[in-house]
């Protein structure tokens, strides 16, 4: 059993970063005189928070990819469900790239502007 400031060192993410993740009910560590005391199950579900936000994946789609787990797992349901999570961050992805794309064509542009100006 670890506390905070351990999970802290262990995960090198922030206390802020915890107790957001506590507060959005994603990991409901145990309380005893005051402090939060982590088992090797609350380890393991942040470790799966971590996972997930690593491949980007959003706290609202996290919650919904931890609700399945509870209440659907293993079913086909489950597994529906997280394909649709995984297909809207993959939308929002492309729509994310589109934008790059377009501000960097925009820069591209004008430092080419830039460059012409400077031959001149």
């Amino acid at each position: 059993m670890l506390q905070t400031g351990q999970i802290e060192a262990k995960y090198q993410v922030s206390r802020d970063t915890l107790r957001f993740y506590i507060e959005e009910g994603l990991v409901v560590p145990d309380k005893m005189a005051g402090k939060y005391q982590w088992l090797p199950e609350h380890e393991a579900a942040l470790t799966n928070i971590l996972e997930l936000r690593a491949l980007g994946l959003s706290v609202k789609a996290i919650k919904r990819i931890k609700e399945l787990h509870e209440t659907a797992c293993g079913t086909e349901i489950q597994w529906r469900e997280n394909l649709a999570v995984v297909e809207e961050e993959l939308a929002d992805l492309d729509r994310q790239q589109a934008d790059l794309d377009r501000r960097r064509a925009s820069l591209g542009a004008l430092a080419e502007q830039l460059r012409q100006r400077l031959e001149v």
